[in-house]
């Protein structure tokens, strides 16, 4: 009888500790899980970063309802902020938009070489990446006005019915595509066919324009917070997802749960925000592995050439340039004599905030600076010839 009873201890000990060993290396895989998708990669816009207030929303598919940040915007949704109340809205990775009270906004469509957008009245400042081929359009009561240069703008719409632009970074163009242009520090007040440009000082804020700056200043700070090994992690299992790529964007973005929202992750080094601050982590910061990279180089000359030939094979017998149109059919293509279309590479430039139409490019390594040779001391035959010239220049 004692046997058994000791056999019986044993035995559950035994057990108990196989149970426990079992439920700790459970709980490790979940924490390494946990912490591998701690980030979302996403390129897509329409998403909801901030709220604050109350921010409604009448769905183009669906009834009405309140916005909470996480919600996902589509193309016809019109959004409406109460008084007192603020939101941000992600545009393509890399570009904000920021309403203010009493606004309505809504998406035409969000592709990055056609984006445009449309505010009906109130406030918004856009914070946007943006260039002569890559143009974002601002459609306002009896204005149009498009965004052709990486800046700051602001966008309202006054009680009269007319529509102000405020350049505070940047250039853009009112009425026709090739019409007027207004530059940095100006203003343009637009009603119709009646065109008003004029200068502000950009010293007079008020709390709207601190506060999209000081959001500026908080996702910057958020894209240096990213870990590097869970970026890396998070990078490979979204593009195994295919929930990204490097083709058509200049960048990514990123959902870091600490922060509570979305930052922008460049695709390359010396990146700044349109507001002036810096970001310190890119696509090359998590040190993407030789076969990681190529891998995305390879799905982007894919996506290329796709649509190289699908355009080649539309426009066949057309030779030229073709311009860029609406719709799916935006784009910029060139023909060479073989006739067969090949995309348009944008050059980054200087201030890195071109887009990427083209593969990542991996960054040169620098070469090491060579040590300064030292001065060879001077023969003895030298020495001696020297000291025979200063003797007979004594005598």
């Amino acid at each position: 009888m004692k046997k058994k009873i000791i056999f019986a201890f044993s035995t559950s000990i035994i057990l108990l500790m196989l149970s426990t060993l079992i439920i700790a290396q459970d709980d490790k895989r979940t924490i390494k899980s946990a912490a591998s998708s701690l980030y979302v990669i996403s390129a897509k816009a329409g998403g909801v970063n901030y709220i604050e207030g109350s921010v409604a929303v009448q769905r183009k598919t669906s009834g009405a309802g309140y916005l909470v940040k996480g919600d996902q915007i589509e193309v016809g949704d019109k959004v409406s902020t109460d008084r007192n109340s603020k939101a941000e809205i992600l545009l393509n990775p890399g570009s904000f938009a920021r309403l203010g009270s009493n606004t309505e906004f809504e998406f035409i469509t969000t592709s990055l070489d056609d984006l445009k957008l449309q505010i009906s009245r109130g406030t918004a400042i856009f914070e946007v990446y943006a260039s002569n081929d890559f143009v974002v359009t601002v459609k306002a009561p009896n204005a149009r006005f498009y965004l052709v240069k990486s800046g700051v703008y602001r966008v309202d719409v006054l009680e009269n019915g007319s529509s102000r632009l405020q350049v505070w970074k940047g250039r853009a163009q009112v009425g026709d595509i090739n019409a007027n242009k207004v530059k940095k520090s100006r203003a343009v007040v637009l009603n119709g066919s009646n065109v008003s440009i004029q200068k502000f000082d950009r010293d007079e804020k008020d709390p709207f324009d601190a506060w999209s700056k000081s959001r500026a200043k908080q996702l910057a700070k958020a894209n240096a917070r990213l870990r590097r090994k869970t970026l890396k992690n998070s990078l490979v299992s979204g593009f195994r997802s295919n929930r990204w790529n490097s083709f058509n964007t200049f960048g990514l973005w990123t959902f870091d749960a600490s922060f509570g929202g979305y930052c922008f992750l460049p695709f390359s080094y010396g990146w700044r925000s349109p507001y002036g601050y810096g970001f310190r982590r890119n696509f090359f910061s998590s040190r993407p592995s030789s076969s990681f990279y190529y891998a995305v180089q390879r799905s982007t000359y894919r996506i290329i050439r796709n649509q190289s030939n699908n355009r080649g094979s539309s426009n066949r017998g057309n030779r030229g340039r073709v311009n860029r149109g609406s719709g799916n059919d935006s784009g910029r293509v060139r023909r060479g004599n073989s006739g067969r279309a090949r995309p348009r590479g944008v050059s980054p430039g200087r201030s890195r905030v071109g887009p990427r139409s083209r593969p990542i490019n991996r960054p040169r390594s620098r070469p090491m600076n060579r040590p300064r040779s030292m001065p060879r001391r001077p023969s003895s035959t030298m020495r001696n010839t020297r000291r025979i010239k200063d003797s007979r220049s004594i005598n």
